[in-house]
């Protein structure tokens, strides 16, 4: 299994090894093509669980993809990358997810699918867009640079597929860490718009 720092990394490269504050951990890469139906059910588990631990499982989604799974549509979009971190043992032996995050790509602002474009559409920002969403990291494994992590692979890759914008959703405690993050990337083409509230 391949180690590689996140400027390595490729729009391809499905499975990889990645050293987070000196610990590794196994990432997968889900791009809309190899979709593995149990590994999106295996993420919609892990989302609901963190989240309704967070708001005393005051999480309200449809049952769509089945009682306790938070998935939408737009997981299986063509237009969605999927990632998952579990900790590494040594071989690509699966283990419990310890955190997850999604990007999707968006080339026209007549594309629906992401109710996040619509706060953002009145700004005009340059287009293609990633919108970063759905980052969530088990309770036990934070503080530990995973989230860091995840947004630089997500703007690395954002770069790859030639975005212009890049649009995230974040509580206002989490935005300083957002801000101060996207100053590491002044000078290039993004422009970063960081959207704190809840709809």
């Amino acid at each position: 299994m391949e180690t590689l720092e996140v400027e390595n990394v490729c729009l391809n490269d499905d499975k990889f090894v990645a050293t987070i504050n000196g610990k590794a951990f196994l990432v997968q890469q889900l791009i809309h093509c190899n979709t593995d139906p149990v590994i999106m059910n295996e993420i919609g588990k892990f989302r609901y669980r963190v989240w309704s631990d967070e708001v005393n499982g005051d999480v309200h989604i449809g049952s769509e993809y089945g009682e306790g799974v938070m998935l939408d549509t737009l997981d299986f979009d063509t237009s969605c990358r999927n990632f998952v971190v579990r900790e590494f043992n040594g071989d690509d032996s699966p283990t419990q997810i310890i955190a997850a995050a999604r990007m999707t790509l968006h080339s026209s602002w007549e594309d629906k699918s992401s109710r996040d474009l619509l706060i953002f559409e009145t700004l005009n920002p340059a287009l293609p867009i990633v919108d970063l969403g759905r980052l969530v990291v088990s309770g036990s494994h934070r503080k530990q640079g995973i989230a860091q992590f995840l947004n630089e692979l997500r703007v690395h890759l954002s770069k790859l597929l030639g975005a212009k914008t890049v649009i995230a959703t974040a509580s206002e405690s989490n935005s300083r860490f957002f801000i101060c993050f996207y100053l590491l990337f002044l000078g290039h083409i993004f422009h970063f718009i960081i959207y704190t509230g809840y709809y």
